[in-house]
């Protein structure tokens, strides 16, 4: 059988509320097509969701040898690395997906979320700035410059972000 067929079949089984045999169903069309990125993606997401980073981080990694300019791929390790605490290894991955699509805000939101983990708010605040400039409407930047201020116990400063950017 191609490895469509088996991603296909593992997108109808996560539809089913089967995330186990949606992650078998992946893995055997990422074994059938390893370039297939829409598998590999998927595969990792699974993997994540069950809560196996490791597996997930090292498919990508061996996808990302040998397709290096997906994103896509670059986002996903990058956030298995921020759950699990390895913010050296996420702001790597986020550096990199700003690198291959440099209009997006998702690279420097996410490179902001990393910072703001290290505990670095100056330099995370930039980068939602950055991300929020890009895209005014990016809900997710903007919900971090506000907890940010109210974690500073700032709330009328939280609140005025707010509003100025949803005008």
């Amino acid at each position: 059988r191609n490895a469509l067929a088996h991603q296909a079949l593992a997108l109808a089984q996560v539809q089913a509320g089967n995330p186990a045999l949606a992650l078998t169903a992946a893995r055997d069309a990422v074994a059938r097509a390893p370039r297939l990125g829409a598998a590999v993606l998927l595969t990792a997401q699974l993997s994540m969701q069950a809560g196996d980073l490791v597996s997930s981080v090292a498919g990508l990694r061996e996808y990302l040898a040998k397709v290096p300019r997906d994103p896509r791929a670059w986002e996903m390790p990058g956030r298995a690395q921020l759950q699990s605490k390895d913010t050296s290894g996420a702001l790597e991955s986020f550096e990199r997906v700003t690198e291959l699509v440099p209009a997006s805000p998702t690279g420097p939101h996410l490179t902001g979320l990393a910072l703001r983990v290290e505990g670095r708010n100056t330099e995370a605040r930039q980068q939602f700035e950055k991300a929020l400039a890009m895209a005014p409407r990016f809900k997710d930047p903007l919900g971090q410059l506000a907890a940010m201020s109210l974690a500073e116990e700032k709330p009328d400063a939280a609140l005025a972000r707010v509003e100025r950017q949803a005008l």
